[in-house]
């Protein structure tokens, strides 16, 4: 049976050739364009429905992140195992400043890689397989580093698998809501400082008869 860290390894590893695999694909179904010179009319093909295709940078940068997720999960492992984790510290939390600068990023929406890469369903299956039937040989190094856990969860979000209860973080505490300011009260025909005057009052009547009160 393989380890934890060969499981891993395997994973990404098929991820990634996933990647390859579909950028090779996307470069030989790449339409030829005629030249400029050729008295062709050329229409594209109509783009099948599905998701939002992405720039061929996104696929390298999950090929990147994939790639960093092992080499920083094995060396976690490796500390662990030797008993050389460094003690977590609590970070007092800062806001970020905005900047100008814009920078790709990855989808965030659940099985995004999944949906456009069909030849990564093998590496979800071993994603499942890792964190639900290894779970008793993994649950204590994860206690151990919580930082793995973050390791994994974008992968489990990526390639659409549920992350298990002990995988998944607790909910953030919700900012207490400032108490919605009390309505004003709702003036009465009845009200004598109001000063209705008669044909006011039976109209006010009149109107709430029919329409009834807004």
């Amino acid at each position: 049976m393989r380890s934890i860290t060969d499981h891993l390894t395997l994973l990404v590893d098929l991820l990634k050739r996933a990647i390859g695999v579909h950028l090779d694909r996307q470069a030989r179904l790449r339409p030829h364009v005629p030249t400029m010179g050729l008295a062709i009319d050329y229409t594209p093909a109509p783009t099948p429905p599905g998701p939002t295709p992405l720039p061929q940078q996104a696929y390298e940068l999950l090929w990147h992140r994939a790639h960093r997720i092992a080499h920083r999960f094995l060396a976690l492992f490796a500390r662990w195992q030797a008993n050389t984790l460094p003690t977590p510290r609590i970070r007092p939390k800062t806001t970020r400043k905005p900047t100008a600068r814009t920078t790709l990023r990855l989808p965030r929406a659940f099985g995004w890689a999944n949906k456009r890469l069909p030849e990564a369903a093998p590496a979800a299956g071993y994603l499942e397989d890792l964190i639900v039937n290894r779970a008793a040989e993994l649950r204590p190094f994860l206690q151990a580093a919580p930082q793995a856990g973050r390791l994994l969860r974008p992968l489990c979000t990526a390639l659409g698998v549920r992350a298990p209860e002990y995988l998944t973080l607790p909910p953030r505490p919700r900012k207490p809501r400032a108490p919605n300011p009390p309505k004003p009260r709702r003036p009465s025909l009845n009200d004598p400082t109001l000063k209705w005057r008669d044909w006011e009052l039976r109209a006010a009547r009149d109107s709430i008869k029919k329409y009834g009160r807004g």
